[in-house]
């Protein structure tokens, strides 16, 4: 069985848009997932599993609440990769616990780029940035028979340290009522993926 089947599904059909993309905003979309389809079937782009790392977020920790600074020593294995998790069927929180149901059927991947900081042409990042990140992402839905993405680009500015130097921004296409929405509904998965490339993925997965 394959470790990364929603890489295998990209690679034989064309994602949808997100419901929250407006009409007038879908061409865009569409030639940006055009440039994104390129890459990710590209036979040579490294691809991990990463179900342990979502194992510990969703169901291991009880930690609600995670700040960019949470995730020490971003440090990609490579300039451009993709990672995907099997959804969680349940979440563990100091909250209270929440059974997802046939909703956690599926799985959610990335498209993960690093760049250095000299190779990057872009307004307000900051002076100590050593390296830009460039998360994308991908969803499918069992129970919807749905593949989803992208859902826009999150871009992190990363110091020499490693840590991330300010919040993760998001570039979308989404109307300024959605937005608060979208940033909940992307942040948990995103929280998998900077986990994943941190320094605590050691200690999740030694």
């Amino acid at each position: 069985m394959s470790q990364t089947p929603l890489l295998d599904k990209l690679r034989t059909v064309y994602p949808d848009p997100p419901w929250w993309i407006p009409a007038p905003q879908r061409q865009s979309w569409r030639k940006h997932r055009e440039i994104l389809m390129d890459w990710l079937r590209d036979p040579q782009l490294p691809a991990f599993n990463i179900d342990a790392i979502a194992h510990y977020y969703y169901e291991v920790s009880d930690r609600e609440n995670w700040d960019i600074g949470g995730f020490p020593g971003l440090n990609p294995p490579y300039g451009c990769c993709w990672m995907e998790h099997a959804l969680p069927r349940r979440i563990h929180s100091e909250t209270g616990d929440s059974e997802i149901g046939p909703m956690g059927e599926g799985h959610a991947g990335w498209l993960l780029m690093s760049a250095k900081r000299e190779d990057v042409i872009g307004e307000g990042i900051p002076d100590n940035t050593r390296r830009v990140l460039c998360c994308e992402l991908f969803v499918h839905y069992a129970i919807k028979r749905s593949t989803q993405g992208p859902h826009g680009t999150w871009s992190i500015a990363v110091d020499e340290k490693g840590s991330a130097i300010d919040a993760p921004w998001l570039q979308t296409w989404c109307e300024e009522k959605h937005a608060d929405h979208l940033r909940v509904f992307q942040g948990g998965f995103l929280n998998v993926a900077l986990m994943a490339i941190s320094d605590l993925a050691t200690t999740i997965c030694p």
